[in-house]
C-alpha cells in the first residue's frame, strides 16, 4: 500500500423525481372487443389532467394501430412519453449515429406489387398491413375527448392501438400522458386447407379441410368443394362444430391420369333454422312452378305447410320466386 497516493472515495445517490405533477390521465376504449375482418372500430380517447378536468385548449393525441404480433417481436416504448420527456438523468454520454443507414442500401417500400383481380369470386384476404392507422395530430374538443375511426384489415391477429397525448399547462409548461386498448379480429368460421402439394397420376388420397368455430355457439355448416381438372363433381358435406372448436372434412379423390394441376375452391356456409326452410321452400317453389306459355303457374293441389308461400304476401316468398 503506497501511503503517499492520494485516496478519495466517491458516493452515488439516486433521487426519485416524481412525474404526477406532469402526466395527462389518457383513456383509450373501442365500441366492442372482437370485430370481423375489414370492420372498422370505433375508437374513442378520454384525456384528463392533473386534477381530472378536460386539459386547457391546444391538447393534441397521436394515435396508432398495430399489429401486437410485431410487438412480440420488438416492444415499442416510444410511446411512453411521460418516461421519454422526464428522463432519468445519469451520469454517463449516450451517441448515436445513422452512418449504418448511409452507407448499406435500405429499401423501404412494398414488397410485392398490387394483387390482380378476384375472378368474381369472393374477396380474398390480402390486407395485412401490421400499422392499420397513424394519426399524428387529433385535436380533442371541449370535454377533452375525440372519437377515431379505425379501418381494420384481414389479418386474424389483435391490435394495439395507442394514444399520446400532450397539453399546455399553466403551472409546469406542459403535460404529457398515454394510454392503449387491445381489439381483437377474427371470422366466425374458418377453413383451413390440408392438401399435399404434388400428386402423381393416379394417386388416390384424401382431401380435407378444417372447419374452425371461434364463436360461442355450436355451427352446422355444409361444404362445398369444386375441382378444375378433375372432371368429376365432389359430393356437398355436411359438419357440427362445436363452439370454440374445429372439425375436419373429407373426400376421397383419384388423381386423373391427364392434367397438371389441380385448383381447388372450398365454400362453408352454416345452415340455422332459416336457411333450411329457405331450401325447403325453394324446392318445393320448383316442384311446383310450371311455364305455360309466357306465364309461371304454381300447382295447388293440397294445402300444405307450404302454403303461405303461395298465398301470402311474404316478401322472403316474393324473393324465392324471383329467384326461381
Amino acid at each position: 500500500m503506497d501511503l503517499a497516493r492520494p485516496a478519495f472515495k466517491l458516493g452515488i445517490a439516486e433521487i426519485q423525481v416524481g412525474t404526477a405533477a406532469y402526466e395527462l390521465k389518457v383513456a383509450v376504449a373501442a365500441d366492442k372487443p372482437v370485430y370481423q375482418t375489414r370492420e372498422t372500430a370505433r375508437v374513442k380517447v378520454s384525456v384528463r389532467g392533473v386534477d381530472g378536468k378536460a386539459p386547457l385548449a391546444g391538447a393534441e393525441v397521436a394515435l396508432a394501430a398495430v399489429d401486437e404480433a410485431l410487438l412480440e417481436l420488438m416492444p415499442n416504448a416510444s410511446w411512453n412519453i411521460i418516461e421519454a420527456m422526464v428522463r432519468r438523468r445519469g451520469y454517463y454520454v449516450e451517441t448515436a449515429t445513422a452512418q449504418m443507414q448511409v452507407i448499406g442500401r435500405r429499401h423501404f417500400g412494398k414488397k410485392a406489387l398490387a394483387p390482380g383481380g378476384g375472378g368474381g369470386r369472393a374477396p380474398k384476404r390480402e390486407l395485412f398491413d401490421t400499422l392499420l392507422v397513424w394519426k399524428p395530430a387529433i385535436a380533442l374538443d371541449a370535454n377533452g375527448d375525440a372519437m377515431v375511426e379505425v379501418p381494420l384489415n384481414d389479418a386474424l391477429t389483435s391490435f394495439r392501438i395507442v394514444a399520446v397525448a400532450d397539453a399546455p399547462s399553466a403551472t409546469v409548461g406542459a403535460l404529457f400522458g398515454s394510454g392503449a386498448t387491445t381489439v381483437r379480429v377474427t371470422r366466425d368460421l374458418q377453413i383451413l386447407a390440408g392438401l399435399p402439394p404434388l400428386v402423381r397420376h393416379g394417386d388416390e388420397f384424401r382431401a380435407g379441410i378444417t372447419l374452425r368455430n371461434t364463436t360461442t355457439r355450436a355451427m352446422r355448416v355444409a361444404v362445398t368443394a369444386r375441382v378444375e381438372g378433375l372432371g368429376v363433381t365432389l359430393p356437398a358435406r355436411e359438419a357440427n362444430v362445436a363452439a370454440s372448436a374445429a372439425e375436419e372434412v373429407f373426400w376421397p379423390v383419384a388423381v386423373p391420369a391427364a392434367g397438371t394441376a389441380l385448383a381447388w375452391i372450398f365454400e362453408a356456409v352454416e345452415r340455422g333454422p332459416d336457411n333450411e326452410l329457405l331450401a325447403q321452400a325453394e324446392q318445393v317453389l320448383r316442384a311446383r312452378l310450371s311455364l305455360q306459355g309466357t306465364r309461371l303457374i304454381f300447382s295447388t293441389e293440397s294445402e300444405d305447410r307450404w302454403w303461405w308461400l303461395m298465398v301470402g304476401g311474404d316478401v322472403n316468398a316474393a324473393r324465392l320466386i324471383a329467384a326461381v
